[in-house]
């Protein structure tokens, strides 16, 4: 499962249901298994355990066949060529604390990450640059593939700005992305954070079909559908795309259709 000799991440979790209850466990490379979930006591702990070790002895079980389909992390010497990036935001490992972050610097005071607006624009070769606005302040910055922990944080170097929350002591803007390299949502599915993709091989499970017995065709009487608000300028429009759905949705039981069709 790993490639490349600077991928750190060694850890796989698995989340889904046995019984029709959730249920997630974890393992790392080195064989430690665990629970994400709390374990009430000694008994319930000791069931659990005598389960995982059921479950790992069990012959009938395939790893490989139970990793065939789950993701895989490759480390990139150079980015995929033609990529299309959809979205860039924050490293993944910092969405559970993201709300106690925030940013402080010269005229920059108590910004909350989650306020602050990140953009890629351009991604090629081995070079990714960024553009990070906090308040009314722009920080240009990019990552380039290599190095010793598989990516260098280029363009930061006289920022004065701190990130303040993830640690015991401010962390400087750099060394913050060093940390925590920003995620790339390209359009194939996978993710690229830093130096390492995130390939997600769906398979067969990738093409989802709709049986035809649950789609539903609307009659769309009456309906213009070169009309698609409600209003315009303040004027209703009748027999609009709008007109129709909201109303289609009260007929189905819907007790508030908000209508956020105007700017404010």
């Amino acid at each position: 499962m790993e490639k490349g000799g600077n991928i750190k991440k060694s850890d796989f979790v698995g989340i889904g249901f046995r019984d029709g209850m959730p249920e997630s466990v974890g393992a790392s490379i080195k064989g430690k298994v665990w629970s994400p979930a709390r374990i009430g006591d000694v008994l319930q702990w000791k069931g659990w355990c005598q389960k995982m070790g059921s479950l790992i002895t069990d012959d009938s079980i395939d790893a490989n066949q139970l990793l065939k389909d789950s993701a895989e992390k490759v480390q990139l010497e150079v980015f995929p060529e033609s990529i299309i990036v959809l979205a860039t935001d924050w490293n993944e490992e910092l969405y559970t604390k993201i709300h106690k972050l925030s940013m402080e610097g010269p005229q920059i005071s108590g910004v909350m990450l989650s306020e602050c607006i990140f953009r890629s624009i351009s991604v090629a070769g081995k070079k990714a640059n960024f553009v990070l606005n906090v308040l009314e302040k722009e920080f240009d910055f990019s990552i380039t593939l290599g190095g010793d922990n598989g990516h260098i944080v280029e363009g930061l170097d006289i920022s004065k700005v701190h990130v303040v929350g993830l640690k015991s002591d401010p962390l400087p803007l750099k060394k913050f992305f060093e940390e925590n390299p920003p995620t790339l949502f390209i359009m194939d599915g996978s993710t690229i954070s830093g130096s390492i993709q995130t390939r997600f091989n769906l398979g067969d499970s990738a093409i989802i079909q709709i049986p035809n017995d649950r789609i539903k065709k609307l009659s769309w009487e009456e309906v213009v559908f070169t009309t698609e608000s409600m209003y315009k300028k303040g004027i209703a429009r009748p027999y609009s795309v709008q007109e129709y759905i909201m109303k289609n949705m009260v007929d189905r039981g819907a007790v508030i259709a908000f209508n956020d069709d105007n700017s404010g």
